[in-house]
């Protein structure tokens, strides 16, 4: 009795039960792609490569062997976004929905530079909108006058 109701409820979870889980580079990127296991096995080689370098020994040796491993995933990731896109693009007349969503998100601008300061030693003093140009001619007289 107790195999034949293990065997019913091991079919049904294969059945109703997803396996796995989305896993995406970065939780605020811009464009979402899915990762497979060969993917996410080169990410944890590089983290620990760089982990092994930083707090073991710092040696050279380790050094380039997350340079290699870092180059690796800078490649496969670019790979993957490229064939993200043009999937993207072959699905465009199924599927106008992806296509705008995608491009949209890249359409969307984000403000890059924060409010300048007057004073580096004071960080409580906010600059003004029209106080910017002189904070920011300020700041780059002083970075300039201490390279000559």
């Amino acid at each position: 009795m107790w195999p034949t109701f293990k065997g019913a409820v091991r079919d049904l979870e294969n059945k109703y039960v997803p396996h796995g889980r989305d896993i995406t580079i970065g939780c605020r990127r811009r464009g979402k792609i899915p990762l497979g296991r060969y993917s996410l096995k080169i990410i944890r080689k590089k983290h620990t490569l760089w982990k092994r370098y930083l707090m073991e020994t710092r040696d050279g040796k380790y050094y380039q062997e997350d340079c290699r491993a870092r180059n690796k995933v800078r490649t496969l990731s670019r790979k993957m976004q490229k064939s993200f896109e043009t999937k993207l693009a072959k699905d465009a007349k199924q599927n106008p929905k992806a296509i705008w969503k995608h491009i949209n998100s890249k359409c969307k601008t984000r403000e890059g530079v924060s409010d300048l300061r007057k004073d580096m030693k004071n960080p409580n003093i906010p600059v003004t909108a029209l106080d910017k140009e002189k904070a920011l001619w300020t700041v780059l007289h002083q970075c300039l006058r201490g390279r000559t």
